[in-house]
């Protein structure tokens, strides 16, 4: 639900169901929120947030021993026990935190050891979740206690809002069997935030019963706060009344310690009662006065209020209508003031003390000074504010203001209104004058203002008035003028620019469209350079709709001729003519006329401009020069074909010029002569100088090398044989690469010589090529080590001697000898042990069979021959054949024993005759004399009556030939009843049959 804002409180009595309460000693229920309010997105969870407060007698309930049980009026909703944890903890503390924002008093506290003091005020809340935004403990001044329902899932309320259809609903709680509170209330008695019956949801939330100690129920309704004792206070509604009237007030309050009534002005008759009078201050200003009625509450060192305000608004009354200030001249008769009531209302007139009087006081002008005296009236009771009027006694009276009144409405182009203060006088005498015409004289009579036409737009007026009668008061003199109706603005033609100090014309006293007048300054003046501004202004009187002007007028500075330089000339050169017209167009003559080169010097010409232009005399310096010969620093001499230095454009003593020719040609030995020429306009001559090209020294050397690869080479020489000395580059032979390299030889600077370049060669050292035999077999005798390379190279061996004695490698060094750029050579000797050649070969075979052939190389690769060279299989028997490896092969010989055997014919036991289409034994794949083989066909067929052969063929390694056996097959007689038969071999071919006696048909 929503929360609620509105706090109201409507009592009603159910007094049908007071007698229904069970009464309990040890606690008494006091309030029930029936229709909390909570969220209700996404849930209403109103049965989390409803309470019930409840009153501890004078013994202290422990939860432990007496735990609280509840039956809820929706007896749907269970009992679930209490509960006091970190988050009821947490809760409380929130709780509390908004009751210190709101600047309440009040403390939520928890039992502490489950224990409820004795006389404490207690809140069971439905559930842990309760949602400490939406009933709020803001206005708590006292200390209660908080206890929790242990519900996390009951949201659904526990009590019954309000329905239209009557019905009662009883809470009970109980500590133990001895300790019970029972209270009923009727639900259709709840009330809404507006005090009524009825209406939204959101308007019936905030519905609360408190109950009586004998069980009244009382239906209130204080929005969305918690049901705990309130604390408030109502000034009540708002009052009209006149001013200086009295008014009762009934305030309310409820929960206060102490009240007090409070205004800015007026009296209480008891500010510290609810109900009171108040009288208003009938001098009060504006038109309400607050009321402020406060209530307190203490809770220990806290104090807490409540404020409430009531507008009393004052009775508005018409004002009397007075003139003020009134003056007076000192010892004159005075009459008495006078007040204009308005709204058929009645004057009440009030003397200096303030105090009514009952008519009109007559002020006293004895004395001098100002004295306020006061009026009001009285409309339908009620008096209006006082009005004040203030008299002044002055031995000189204030002065008349006269003025002209251009804001006044009948002050037009033809008439002109005054206005003057009240001085206590309604006759005035005056006299004025238009346009300095005649006088005209008269008397007025109030109002303050006064009206003079038969006037032209712009035209002025002088007026004087008196006072009639008022000694005290001078007389006052004012000059006006009328209001144009349009303006006319002086025209005058320019004048100047002016030159600084020339005589200035004088400034037109008429205007160009006739408007005299007069010019402030009244002169122009040239002193000054810059632009300067005369002010004109119209003749008043003549001209009184004319506006003043301004002229400005420009004095300018004299220009100062300006010519461009001429010179220097050198000496009894032809000079330039002297221009007659400056570069800024200024006209003039010189002195003297043409410029004289005769004499070398500055010399002075002085221009003149001519007349009628504003610029000065001006001078100009010509300097005539004497001719220089530059002079140069010596230059080369240069080595031919060297590269010379750049001739310089300007000598030693500052002349330019250019050469001839233009650069120093260093490819021919000998002396040139160079021309320096001066650039134009400098007074120099030509000058010539002598260039000298020395021939170049070639560097001679010695021939150096050839050097060993990596051995040490000598040094480079600084020197040259022919004495040039220089560097090297590189610096120092390098003997780390074979071939020939290239050292350059740069002679220092300031030597007339060129590079010169000393081939080296680095000679790779030889490798000494030995034909020489590596592997031996053990104890063979082995090769001399030759003291001489194949390729010419001579040294010693180290072993010298190879040694086969042991298997293995040995290293054997061949050193060059000394001065011999070779490398020393290592030879590598293997002693290896001989191999037994092995051979894949038949060694048993059938007499006359084709024999494999001796193979050349064994299996392990020795290659020799046989002996004999080829196998005979034609004797029966054993026989040797012997291996001889070739030389030069670490091996040894290999016999080869070949065993021939005699040719078997394979045996069988006899196959047969069989019947015809009987099934016959398979046929034995081995003979009787034990030779293995395989028949063709494979099988005995009996299908066929007759005699059929069958091959047997030894398999391959035996010495068995092929044999062909007959196998028979024979019908088998027909006969009906069997008997017994004796078979006789009627072909004396020694094969009898074997008969199965059946029937044809079987």
């Amino acid at each position: 639900m929503k929360k609620i804002s509105h706090f109201l409180v409507i009592i009603v009595v159910a007094l049908f169901i007071s007698n229904q309460r069970v009464t309990a000693q040890c606690f008494q229920i006091e309030s029930i929120l029936v229709d909390a309010c909570s969220p209700n997105n996404p849930t209403n969870d109103e049965g989390f947030n409803e309470m019930v407060r409840f009153k501890v007698g004078s013994t202290p309930i422990n939860l432990a021993t007496t735990p609280l049980t509840v039956t809820w009026p929706n007896t749907s909703n269970l009992w679930l026990g209490l509960i006091q944890d970190a988050t009821t903890a947490a809760k409380v503390a929130t709780l509390n935190a908004n009751i210190v924002n709101a600047g309440a008093c009040g403390q939520i506290l928890e039992p502490t050891g489950g224990v409820l003091p004795a006389n404490a005020t207690v809140i069971l809340v439905t559930s842990q979740n309760l949602n400490t935004a939406y009933n709020s403990f803001a206005s708590l001044t006292g200390t209660i206690y908080m206890i929790f329902q242990n519900n996390l899932t009951q949201f659904g309320g526990n009590f019954a809002n309000y329905n239209v259809t009557p019905g009662t609903r009883t809470l009970t709680m109980s500590f133990g069997s001895s300790c019970t509170d029972s209270v009923t209330y009727e639900r259709s008695l709840l009330v809404n935030i507006y005090g009524t019956y009825g209406g939204t949801t959101a308007e019936n939330d905030g519905a609360t019963v408190n109950f009586t100690p004998s069980g009244g129920a009382t239906y209130v309704n204080y929005g969305c706060n918690a049901p705990i004792p309130p604390f408030n206070v109502n000034a009540g509604t708002a009052i009209t009344a006149c001013k200086g009237s009295t008014i009762n007030l009934v305030g309310t309050a409820v929960g206060q310690d102490g009240l007090l009534w409070s205004a800015p002005s007026g009296t209480f008759s008891n500010p510290t009662s609810l109900t009171t009078s108040y009288t208003i201050d009938p001098n009060a200003t504006g038109s309400s006065v607050t009321l402020t009625l406060t209530g307190t509450k203490s809770n220990g060192s806290c104090t807490q209020t409540k404020t409430s305000t009531v507008v009393i608004t004052f009775t508005l009354v018409a004002l009397p209508t007075v003139t003020s200030p009134i003056n007076y001249c000192q010892n004159v008769n005075a009459t008495p003031l006078n007040a204009t009531a308005t709204g058929g209302g009645i004057l009440n007139w009030y003397n200096p003390s303030n105090i009514l009087v009952s008519s009109a006081p007559t002020p006293s002008t004895s004395s001098i000074g100002s004295t306020t005296y006061y009026v009001s009236q009285t409309i339908s009771g009620c008096e209006s504010t006082k009005v004040p009027i203030t008299v002044t006694v002055a031995n000189t009276g204030p002065s008349l203001g006269l003025s002209c009144d251009l804001t006044n409405p009948n002050t037009t182009a033809n008439a002109m209104t005054f206005a003057f203060s009240n001085v206590g006088q309604t006759s005035y005498s005056y006299s004025y004058s238009i346009a300095g015409g005649t006088a005209v004289t008269g008397n007025w009579v109030s109002p303050q203002t006064l009206t003079i036409g038969g006037m032209t737009p712009g035209q002025s007026i002088t007026l004087t008035l008196n006072a009639n009668g008022v000694s005290c008061i001078a007389p006052m003199t004012v000059t006006c003028n009328t209001p144009c109706t349009s303006m006319t603005t002086p025209s005058f033609n320019a004048i100047g620019p002016i030159c600084l100090g020339a005589t200035a014309p004088n400034l037109p006293t008429t205007s160009t469209n006739g408007i005299s007048g007069t010019w402030s300054p009244n002169s122009i003046d040239t002193s000054i350079s810059g632009v300067h501004s005369y002010t004109f202004t119209p003749d008043s009187v003549l001209f009184p709709c004319a506006t003043t002007t301004s002229l400005s007028v420009t004095v300018t500075n004299p220009t100062l001729p300006s010519f461009a330089s001429f010179g220097p000339y050198c000496q009894n050169s032809t000079a330039s003519n002297l221009p007659i017209t400056s570069n800024n167009g200024i006209n003039g003559s010189w002195i003297p006329a043409v410029i004289s080169t005769a004499t070398s010097g500055t010399q002075t010409y002085t221009f003149t401009p001519s007349l009628g232009q504003c610029a000065t005399t001006t001078s100009l310096n010509v300097t005539i020069n004497t001719t220089i010969i530059p002079s140069f620093s010596a230059i080369g001499p240069f080595c031919q074909n060297s590269i010379p230095s750049t001739l310089p454009t300007n000598s030693t003593n500052s002349i330019s010029g250019i050469w001839s020719p233009t650069t120093i040609n260093t490819s021919n030995v000998g002396s040139q002569i160079y021309t320096f020429i001066p650039n134009a306009g400098q007074c120099a001559t030509t000058v010539p100088i002598n260039v000298n090209i020395n021939p170049n020294v070639v560097p001679i050397f010695s021939s150096m090398g050839p050097y060993c690869q990596n051995s040490i080479a000598n040094s480079l020489p600084n020197t040259s044989i022919n004495s040039i000395i220089g560097t090297w580059s590189p610096a120092t032979i390098a003997t780390t690469l074979p071939g020939t390299q290239i050292y350059t030889f740069t002679p220092n600077s300031g030597q007339c010589a060129t590079p010169a370049s000393l081939n080296i060669s680095i000679t790779a050292p030889t490798i000494p090529v030995f034909s020489i035999t590596s592997n031996y077999c053990q104890n063979a005798t082995p090769d001399l080590l030759p003291n001489t390379s194949s390729n010419g190279v001579s040294g010693t061996w180290s072993p010298a001697i190879i040694n086969t004695a042991i298997i293995g490698s040995q290293n054997y060094i061949f050193t060059p000898n000394s001065g011999i750029c070779a490398n020393s050579f290592t030879l590598t000797v293997v002693i290896t042990t001989p191999t037994i050649p092995n051979f894949s070969l038949t060694t048993s075979y059938c007499q006359n069979a084709i024999p494999d052939l001796l193979p050349p190389s064994s299996s392990n690769g020795i290659i020799g021959i046989w002996t004999p060279a080829t196998i005979s299989t034609a004797s029966v028997g054993t026989q040797n054949y012997v291996f001889t490896p070739n030389a030069n092969q670490c091996a040894l010989s290999k016999t080869l024993t070949v065993n021939t055997q005699s040719i078997v014919t394979p045996t069988f036991s006899n196959f047969g005759p069989y019947c015809q289409n009987s099934t016959p034994p398979s046929l034995p794949s081995i003979s009787t004399n034990g030779i293995i083989g395989t028949w063709t066909p494979a099988t005995v067929s009996t299908s066929v009556v007759g005699l059929q052969s069958y091959l047997f063929t030894p398999n391959v390694g035996q010495c068995g030939v092929s044999n062909t056996i007959q196998i028979g097959t024979i019908e088998a007689p027909i006969i009906n009843t069997p008997t017994n038969y004796e078979v006789c071999d009627d072909n004396n071919d020694g094969i009898s049959c074997l008969f199965l006696l059946n029937t044809k048909d079987s």
